[in-house]
């Protein structure tokens, strides 16, 4: 199992630390092994900022989600993960300018 699905599981069970901390590390590596313009790190970057998003890290969120996005735009990746990044961009900022 890889440590991202192993993020997800902790992720899914409302543990919400380690899965950022593992989430995170796993983003680090698919960065340092893929690139940090590959679509794979994208994906992380987006994880990452779901998980921040439950953590009601707000601020946090935001600056993963516009990576993801930023990563996807420059790989030219998109599917329905880059969309979802894309939406949870928009709602992200859309909850900043409200102050939540």
């Amino acid at each position: 199992m890889s440590l991202k699905n192993m993020a997800l599981i902790y992720r899914d069970q409302k543990k919400f630390p380690q899965a950022l901390e593992m989430l995170e590390e796993a983003t680090a590596m698919t960065s340092r092994s893929l690139g940090p313009d590959h679509h794979n790190t994208g994906a992380s970057h987006f994880s990452v900022a779901k998980t921040k998003m439950m953590m009601f890290d707000m601020a946090g969120a935001l600056e993963s989600a516009k990576e993801a996005v930023r990563v996807f735009d420059v790989d030219g990746y998109d599917t329905a993960v880059s969309d979802q990044a894309r939406a949870l961009l928009t709602q992200l900022n859309l909850l900043m300018r409200i102050g939540r």
